[in-house]
């Protein structure tokens, strides 16, 4: 709980890593409820999944996907799929794994609502994500 709270309040301790995880936590990190999710995921699931099928679960803040990634727990919240973080990750997920990494979306927020089919033309309004790929993007959400 200590940790979930530190989190939270901004306090990111900086580790060194052995290995790159093979099992990531996506969030956007700026939502609380997102935040709270993910953190929670990861003080529950990391020990389940750990002994069944990952080696290292971290919930992730870098800019950069390992290469090394297999499992994707992608923390769904308002407005996700909107933030330069989520088409990112996204992106690099289907460049560098292809089919070959696993995602399961998982929902933070009660009002989240996956992407209507014309979800496409509203990504062409967002300036920040302009300088991405939209056209595969918006077919990785299709996905």
């Amino acid at each position: 709980l200590a940790q979930v709270l530190s989190f939270l309040m901004g306090n990111h301790v900086e580790t060194t890593r052995k290995t790159s995880p093979d099992c990531l936590i996506l969030a956007d990190l700026e939502n609380v409820e997102a935040a709270a999710t993910a953190m929670v995921l990861q003080g529950l699931m990391a020990p389940l999944l750990q002994q069944q099928t990952c080696e290292e679960v971290e919930v992730w803040e870098e800019n950069t996907v390992p290469k090394e990634v297999m499992y994707v727990l992608l923390v769904c919240s308002d407005g996700c799929f909107e933030t330069q973080g989520f088409a990112s990750w996204l992106l690099q997920l289907r460049s560098l794994n292809g089919a070959q990494v696993a995602i399961l979306p998982i929902i933070a927020e009660s009002g989240f609502r996956f992407p209507s089919l014309t979800f496409h033309s509203e990504l062409l309004r967002i300036p920040h994500l302009q300088s991405f790929d939209l056209g595969s993007y918006a077919k990785i959400i299709r996905a």
